[in-house]
């Protein structure tokens, strides 16, 4: 496994998650906040400070899911963003459920931040299209990047040989011989006898 390169990617993707869901944040889709959300378990503040320890907490769980998917590509031996996708869904379906789990401890939940529910179904329908989106563009941006140490290429399927039955193949060779036999063969020419010219010119003289 290439192991740092999992992490990395997991780390890009991971940060690429908090871009889009600032994005959405912006545009009145969600109020979900992956920054406050794992800082606040910390410091059980919503601070600059906090959203920086909860960024960083962020960027190194997802790229230890990294390593998960890397082990999944390991397994298959290939790698791209469609495997990433599927290998999405299943992050996307445990992160939503732990997602509330994790709120029944946390210790900020509810006097410091509100409780996001399943897949941070608390700020609406939009927050959890969010949430799916973020999170399956995180397993296209891993399963993308990461390559395995031994790809497993796809081989093309062989045509089979056909076989001739053994009656057609032995009618085949006798057409063979008796077009071999009906080949006109040249006709070998005597070779001249010189000495007996030679004799017959002496008996003249």
């Amino acid at each position: 496994m290439r192991a740092g390169l999992a992490f990395w990617a997991g780390v890009i993707g991971a940060a690429v998650m908090v871009l889009g869901m600032w994005i959405s944040r912006m545009a009145g889709g969600t109020g979900f906040n992956f920054g406050y959300w794992w800082g606040s378990m910390v410091t059980g503040t919503t601070t600059v400070g906090s959203w920086w320890i909860g960024f960083v907490i962020h960027l190194i769980l997802g790229g230890l899911v990294g390593l998960v998917f890397a082990a999944f590509f390991e397994a298959l031996g290939r790698s791209n963003w469609l495997l990433g996708l599927l290998g999405g869904v299943v992050f996307t379906v445990i992160g939503g459920l732990v997602l509330e789990w994790i709120s029944l401890v946390h210790p900020a939940v509810p006097g410091v931040i509100p409780d996001p529910g399943y897949f941070t179904s608390t700020w609406g329908a939009s927050s959890i299209v969010t949430f799916w989106i973020v999170s399956l563009i995180y397993g296209m941006i891993v399963g993308g990047m990461y390559i395995p140490v031994h790809p497993k290429r796809l081989m093309a399927p062989r045509r089979p040989i056909e076989e001739r039955p053994v009656e057609e193949r032995e009618v085949v060779g006798v057409r063979h011989e008796r077009h071999a036999s009906e080949l006109p063969v040249p006709e070998e020419k005597a070779p001249e006898d010189r000495g007996v010219l030679k004799i017959g010119k002496g008996r003249r003289s």
